[in-house]
């Protein structure tokens, strides 16, 4: 002990002079080893392990006038049942701001707990110290503090009573993190945005549309859609507030939606209902702003429609859960989220949360489904269904793959869906991690099984939640009985393996580019690969042309399937812009006129033996390489390009919805075009299973000998998707393979 206080008083005279004499960066260097030791000497220790019945709570002291950056905390237990009124704080671990930079150990602040040292992260000090001033000497639960990190079996108690913790709290407060100086004006707009928000609502559910305000520099068309007439500064303010890091987090699904008391957004000192955050977003989604702003190519506008989405799909889990506002329960009585499954199972109900957090994400996989699990169990309890009672053993990549194997079984048994491939696939996936080489041998973690669903954010269904009133895909042309289990006895226990009927549309030859490729106006792939088709579409029996628009957004405008004609009009319009911006960067690279011509040739093919007249001809660009080749004011010049910019609008949107950014389109051996799944390679073959609404692609491969199949992921094939392969085949035409 002695020697214990020597060493700290050396340090703690030593820290001073080094302080004096180092850089800024060692001084914080210094400041940070001299915290560090000290939390190690005087840490704040756990006096025991909690169960399921007790939590603990912090309280946040208030802020000393003479010392306000040390932050005073005490922490107490008490039985769950039985606790003082206390906030939730829901808040991430590292930096609040978008693109901040990771934090490391030494940007931990001190803080004082029952007198001993807690090293923090700072936007949890920031959090705290707000609330030691707004809300002084309230009880606060926050995860950090309040559950031992270091011990997996309290952390899985925790866990397990997550939905008790949040539903108890008196107010949840979400911590977006410190103002800056557009916070004030960006929370303004959100109140601008809450008036007359529900009556716009709810008449866009009632009528099964959306609005139409694709262009967010058309004011008279904001205003149309019931929005006030933003500038540009506008939207940038607006991004203080949704690109926060907040935004978009997996356990902030459970933390807003389980509150049923109060849940308060905190930006700085600024306060602001959740609700009115929500609204705001709801607007601007359902008017078509949102995804408006991913046309702009401006960074933070494409970061502002994803926060968003986010607050809008918060607000949706929010309603299954506590049922909040009445403009909500319309939208939701107006969309399936079922996933075309028909029972109110706990299994379908985790299915439906996880489609409705696609844009959600989490730097652990299984922490999506950990924390959905507790909004399920939530829901579970109102209805008095019985609970899904399945917990990870851990963090280790064997805990991971035993967890999601149980899970994705336990789907397949209650939904009787093999829907639910469409969730699942190798092609996005990335290898679990394996411990390093330690001189002996340690056998790697089996995989999870390519059929079952690990809900990476970029597998994404091409069955969406939508209106009710579209027709749904159904590629297979049949439905299993949902109250039958024949999915069940294709399942292998012991061998982790699926067998399902399915018919072979044969092997991808080539694949196009990607979307924002083709937003950029690269279309030489998929100039040649519709070339190779011919002028008409085979399985349809139209013009080549108007099959690859239809294919690139599903065929679909999000109200209408097929798509109505106006689409292929926007595509036209985006295929005379995209002709345009390359003359116009290749008369800016002073290229001569015969090079910018020769650019321009898979396109003129394309064009020679399109009966719809929509891809530009020679006599177009021609036209447009003389007329901008005599105009040298550059500003009229890009005047020409955002004329067909603006009325390409609608397919861009559309575009990004359906491809970005996991899908390219291709071209099958046989000649039917389609967008494929992450990760597909030539070679891939495309099949329809029997009992699946959206076509797969698989990949052979050999297991102990056998030849089976990995299931990349779904896919859309343009021609297919509502049964008419399965109309013209016969019993024999189906096989049995097995998924590994």
């Amino acid at each position: 002990m002695a020697r214990l206080l020597l060493l700290s008083g050396t340090a703690a005279l030593a820290a001073p002079v080094l302080y004096c004499l180092a850089s800024s960066h060692a001084r914080e260097t210094v400041s940070a080893l001299y915290h560090h030791f000290l939390s190690i000497a005087f840490r704040f220790r756990y006096a025991e392990r909690l169960s399921s019945e007790q939590i603990r709570l912090v309280r946040v002291h208030a802020a000393s006038t003479s010392a306000p950056q040390h932050l005073q905390l005490t922490i107490e237990t008490f039985p769950l049942d039985s606790c003082p009124k206390y906030i939730a704080l829901s808040y991430t671990w590292q930096a609040a701001q978008l693109f901040a930079p990771p934090y490391t150990w030494r940007d931990r602040v001190p803080a004082h707990l029952n007198n001993r040292v807690f090293l923090l992260w700072p936007n949890l000090h920031h959090a705290l110290s707000q609330l030691s001033r707004s809300r002084p000497d309230s009880y606060v639960w926050t995860d950090a503090i309040c559950i031992n990190q270091d011990d997996w079996a309290e952390r899985a108690h925790q866990i397990g009573i997550m939905d008790l913790i949040y539903a108890a709290a008196n107010e949840t407060i979400v911590w977006l993190g410190q103002a800056t100086e557009r916070s004030a004006k960006a929370l303004q707009i959100v109140d601008l945005l809450g008036v007359g928000a529900t009556a716009k609502v709810l008449a866009w559910a009632e009528s099964r549309t959306y609005g139409d305000a694709f262009v967010i520099d058309d004011l008279d068309l904001l205003e149309r859609n019931g929005l006030p007439r933003f500038a540009d500064d506008d939207w940038l303010d607006l991004c203080d507030v949704y690109t926060r890091n907040w935004f978009g987090r997996v356990w902030m699904m459970q933390e807003v939606s389980l509150s049923s008391n109060g849940v308060t957004v905190l930006l700085g000192h600024h306060e602001r209902p959740w609700i009115a955050v929500a609204q705001a977003s709801t607007i601007l989604c359902m008017s078509q702003v949102a995804t408006g702003l991913l046309t702009t190519g401006h960074i933070q506008k494409i970061m502002l429609c994803k926060g968003l989405y986010v607050a809008f799909g918060l607000q949706i889990i929010r309603e299954w859960c506590v049922g909040e506002t009445e403009e909500y329960r319309e939208v939701m009585k107006t969309t399936d989220f079922a996933f075309g499954m028909e029972s109110a199972s706990t299994s379908q109900t985790l299915v439906s949360l996880l489609i409705a957090s696609a844009s959600f994400s989490s730097s652990v996989a299984l922490d999506k489904v950990v924390s959905l699990l507790g909004i399920v169990r939530h829901i579970m309890r109102m209805r008095g269904q019985p609970l899904l009672d399945i917990v990870p053993r851990g963090y280790s990549a064997s805990a991971s793959t035993q967890f999601f194997r149980e899970v994705g079984i336990n789907l397949f048994r209650e939904t009787n869906s093999l829907n639910l491939l469409t969730l699942a696939g190798d092609g996005s996936r990335t290898p679990s991690p394996q411990p390093p080489n330690l001189n002996f041998s340690i056998p790697p973690a089996p995989p999870v099984p390519s059929w079952i669903p690990t809900y990476h954010p970029l597998q994404v269904s091409v069955i969406r939640p939508n209106y009710s009133g579209i027709s749904s895909f159904n590629a297979s042309g049949v439905a299993l009985p949902p109250d039958g289990r024949e999915v069940v006895s294709m399942i292998d226990m012991e061998l982790g393996t699926l067998s399902v009927r399915c018919l072979d549309l044969g092997p991808v030859e080539e694949f196009g580019e990607t979307c924002e490729e083709i937003i950029a106006g690269e279309l030489d792939d998929c100039c040649r690969m519709l070339l190779h088709c011919g002028a008409t579409y085979a399985p349809t029996g139209r013009p080549i042309v108007e099959a690859f628009w239809r294919t690139l957004v599903l065929d679909q405008d999000m109200v209408t399937r097929p798509a109505p004609a106006v689409i292929g009009a926007s595509f036209a319009d985006l295929m005379k812009a995209t002709a345009t911006m390359a003359v116009y960067r290749a008369l800016g690279e002073g290229l001569p006129i015969t090079d910018v011509i020769r650019r321009f040739d898979p396109r003129f093919m394309l064009a020679s033996v399109d009966t719809t007249k929509t891809m530009p001809n020679n006599g177009f660009v021609l036209r447009t390489i003389y007329d901008m080749a005599e105009e040298e004011d550059f500003s009229k010049r890009m005047a020409v390009v955002e004329k067909w910019e603006a009325s390409a609008s609608v397919f861009k949107v559309l575009l990004r919805v359906a491809l970005a950014p996991t899908r390219r389109p291709f071209r099958s051996m046989n000649g039917r075009l389609g967008l494929a799944a992450p990760g597909a390679q030539v070679g891939d073959r495309i099949v329809i299973v029997e009992g699946c609404a959206a076509p797969l692609m698989v990949r052979r491969v050999l297991v102990r000998g056998d030849a089976c199949y990995q299931l990349v992921g779904d896919a859309y094939v343009h021609g297919v998707m509502d049964g008419e392969v399965v109309e013209k085949v016969s019993e024999a035409d189906w096989r049995t393979i097995t998924l590994v």
